[in-house]
């Protein structure tokens, strides 16, 4: 019995042998597996990587443009407002240059004539008081709106 187990024990030493002689041969491949398991799990993960970055600069550029928006229209309010104050400054002030002109001595004496001509026309109603009323009460309407 013991040679037998001497025998038995000879092809179990080479399939061993051929077991490892195998797996020698395979290990390139299997390294080359290995590598390329990695190499797509890089290059996967590098895709992945280039649509979060994409998404974030999407989500970034979409944040800017409303705050752009908000300032932009919010900068057209301001300069509304500005616009319209300007313009009310200018129409009071405009108010006060009038009323300074028709308080001056020159703009009574000119109101009076305008005044004067246009009671004239109504009670003649000729085409003489009508021009001259119309000429006068210009008069008084240029020097009060320019001075002159």
């Amino acid at each position: 019995m013991s040679d037998r187990s001497s025998d038995d024990e000879k092809p179990n030493h080479l399939s061993s042998e051929n077991a490892r002689s195998e797996q020698n041969e395979n290990l390139p491949i299997r390294w080359s597996i290995v590598f390329m398991i990695v190499l797509l799990s890089v290059l996967v993960s590098n895709q992945v990587w280039e649509r979060v970055q994409d998404y974030r600069a999407q989500k970034a550029i979409e944040h800017w443009s409303d705050e752009a928006e908000r300032a932009l229209l919010e900068a057209q309010r301001e300069l509304e407002s500005a616009r319209i104050r300007t313009q009310a400054e200018q129409a009071a002030k405009q108010q006060q240059l009038r009323q300074a002109r028709a308080d001056s001595s020159r703009g009574k004496w000119l109101a009076k004539n305008c005044t004067d001509w246009r009671r004239a026309n109504d009670e003649l109603h000729t085409r003489t008081t009508a021009e001259e009323m119309r000429r006068h009460c210009a008069i008084y309407e240029r020097y009060l709106a320019t001075g002159r």
